[in-house]
């Protein structure tokens, strides 16, 4: 007989996978991956799946704690005569908060691609859980996102853009304790992570201080509220991109349809015709700037990549000369109280001093901020070039810029268009990455001088 934990997980199976399907389970020894796996073991002939264990050591501890944990799921495993993949991988940077967990789960998704593609499968299962979501939804909501974010995770989408595999999550429904009973029935042991009691780390904050205080002081039921809110958010998101293909037509988006559209709708339909052009490279920056061209009915706005988009006739729509952007774009100067134009970034540079903020909040996708008196030569913007070397923000030391690129999990083919500020040729900020430390602002710090990259609006 089914525990009521396999039933809850055969019924998601139902709805998440088909019938013969390879199924990578990503499983990293915790509670949640372990109880995933048991699970999804003891259904496995229900739902007629073929199932492989994968398990990624991040190299946050040493070697010998690492290959303990990766033989401990490999038993796991084997107990079950499952094929077991596994890799170390070097530890990922501890820059700002949260740089590290997203360092990780880049890697965690490319050695799960990676392992998919080699074996064939069509679906890999993840362990979060119903509090994962909470998390997720809260850190989204305080970062700042959209309705599509504030949505959480999704039970089911593809792993990587345009290719056939999914990621499927059959454990939202399920909580963390919910697992751990599971496991204790079923007589199955799993490890805890050290890193998990390190509150440094956003999420770890999150399920350790800042729910526990909500929950005392604020609403007991907050993760039921949020849980909520998530839910209404990916209704709200599926009903805006639903009217919003309803603007669209063969010639773009026409212009007066979306000045009538709310402006939720007219966002989202925005951001869909962008990111056909810049897959995965639209930022909120890019829509903000599309809105103002549509608003004005002139001008357009070069996307990451080149590509443009514009006023053509009434509608937005791809330029008809789309700028082409060069193999290797020349160096920019960029003057402190002035600009520079990247094209092939699709991105407008900016630099002025400030006074010292009462509070140093920075992104570095959109805008840094360096003390001005470390600075030691003229300002500009180029790409990469052999021997660059920085210190990351945070980091314990100075990197390659090579070396700081792989680990971030950026694709070689993209590398070379990620536009670096200098200090005198040496590079301050990796756009949309991380800026180095040397040039942090400090409570010393008499002048700030404060670097934003904004989307190019031209004509």
């Amino acid at each position: 007989m089914l525990h009521p934990y396999e039933q809850s997980v055969l019924r998601q199976g139902l709805a998440l996978l088909r019938p013969g399907q390879r199924v990578v389970v990503a499983v990293s020894g915790g509670v949640d991956s372990c109880a995933l796996l048991c699970a999804l073991q003891a259904v496995k002939g229900r739902l007629k799946l073929e199932l492989e264990v994968a398990h990624l050591d991040h190299g946050w501890r040493d070697p010998a704690a690492g290959a303990a944990e990766a033989g401990f799921v490999r038993q796991l495993a084997e107990r079950w005569e499952l094929p077991f993949h596994s890799r170390r991988v070097k530890a990922a940077g501890s820059g700002e908060s949260g740089s590290r967990e997203a360092e990780a789960r880049r890697a965690r998704y490319a050695f799960l691609g990676e392992v998919a593609r080699s074996i064939g499968a069509q679906a890999v299962a993840l362990g979060h859980t119903r509090d994962d979501q909470v998390e997720t939804i809260l850190h989204r909501a305080l970062r700042g996102t959209s309705v599509r974010g504030l949505g959480g995770m999704p039970a089911r989408r593809r792993l990587v853009r345009g290719q056939a595999t999914s990621v499927v999550r059959p454990l939202l429904d399920l909580s963390r304790a919910e697992g751990e009973c599971y496991l204790r029935a079923r007589g199955i042991s799993w490890r805890e992570d050290p890193s998990n009691a390190d509150v440094s780390l956003t999420r770890n904050r999150l399920r350790q201080v800042v729910l526990p205080l909500l929950r005392a002081e604020a609403n007991p039921l907050v993760d039921d509220a949020l849980l909520r809110l998530g839910a209404q958010a990916r209704r709200s998101g599926a009903a805006l991109q639903a009217s919003a293909r309803k603007l669209r037509s063969s010639q773009g988006l026409n212009l007066t349809r979306l000045a009538a559209a709310s402006g939720a709708v007219a966002s989202e339909a925005i951001h869909a015709l962008a990111t056909e052009l810049a897959p995965g490279r639209v930022e909120a920056r890019h829509v903000r700037a599309l809105e103002r061209v549509a608003r004005l009915r002139r001008g357009g706005v070069t996307l990451p990549g080149g590509a443009r988009l514009g006023v053509v006739e009434g509608h937005l729509a791809p330029l008809r000369s789309p700028a082409q952007p060069e193999a290797a774009p020349a160096p920019l100067a960029l003057e402190i109280g002035g600009e520079a134009l990247d094209p092939a970034a699709g991105l407008r540079f900016s630099a002025r001093l400030i006074a010292p903020p009462p509070e140093v909040r920075t992104d570095p996708a959109e805008r840094v901020l360096l003390d001005a008196a470390r600075l030691s030569g003229p300002l500009g913007v180029r790409r990469r070039r052999p021997g660059d070397r920085f210190w990351p923000l945070g980091a314990p030391g100075s990197r390659s810029l090579k070396r700081f690129l792989i680990d971030q999990k950026v694709p070689r083919e993209a590398r070379d268009a990620i536009p670096v500020v200098t200090s005198d040729d040496r590079p301050v900020w990796i756009v949309g990455l991380r800026m180095d430390d040397h040039f942090k602002v400090t409570p010393q710090t008499a002048q700030v001088l404060e670097l934003r990259a904004s989307a190019a609006v031209v004509g």
